[in-house]
């Protein structure tokens, strides 16, 4: 397989062309089994809740042979989307980043509205990249609770030290609700044809990358 080319195709066949320890990082949406759409659909195996945990650590397993020593896949799904499965013989679970879009109707009548989806942030060993300063986001805070603040001691590594806003913004955390998703009316999907109904946006695949 060539470098900066778009190959269109099952993954499953494709990545068997792709050589061990070569890739940085896998950006990776499956299926949920959470929609009758048939590309949500796993194959040959269950939607239930088991068969989505089972597909997913056959996935990872799949990604392992081919991410390189410190490269990053970041895995999209449910809550309960590795719940169960012991992923630790093939990657590291880093953090499972919380995408909240309190966009989504709240139509549950006998349960709470899940109101987020799960990003699973993992790695082959210890992470070798992390651009903090690509990804910063504005620090939302008052100008009278910073002003207090850098006035109290905070602990970090065990020593006093003054609180500090960096003005570049900060790290945006484990949740992310400064990106919305994507509605009828978004450009994305109205600039060409909508094969996936519920598409990621753009900006989070950004950030990721």
């Amino acid at each position: 397989m060539e470098l900066n080319e778009i190959y269109q195709g099952d993954m499953f066949d494709l990545i068997k062309k792709v050589g061990g320890n070569s890739v940085d990082l896998i950006v990776c949406d499956g299926p949920y089994g959470v929609t009758t759409n048939e590309w949500d659909k796993v194959t040959n195996q269950s939607n239930s809740k088991t068969g989505i945990q089972e597909f997913n650590l056959n996935l990872i397993k799949i990604f392992s042979r081919v991410l390189k020593p410190g490269g990053a896949l970041y895995l999209f799904g449910k809550d309960d989307c590795i719940d169960f499965i012991d992923y630790r013989p093939y990657l590291y679970l880093n953090r499972k980043i919380i995408w909240y879009q309190p966009s989504r109707l709240a139509q549950g009548r006998l349960n709470y509205t899940n109101n987020y989806d799960l990003i699973c942030y993992f790695s082959k060993g210890k992470a070798k990249t992390f651009n903090l300063e690509d990804i910063r986001v504005p620090q939302l805070v008052e100008l009278e609770h910073r002003l207090r603040c850098e006035k109290v001691p905070s602990v970090t590594n065990g020593q006093y030290s003054k609180t500090k806003f960096n003005d570049d913004g900060k790290n945006p955390g484990d949740v992310w609700g400064d990106i919305k998703q994507l509605t009828y009316k978004s450009k994305e999907l109205i600039s060409g044809e909508l094969l996936n109904t519920i598409q990621k946006p753009e900006k989070l695949i950004e950030r990721i990358v």
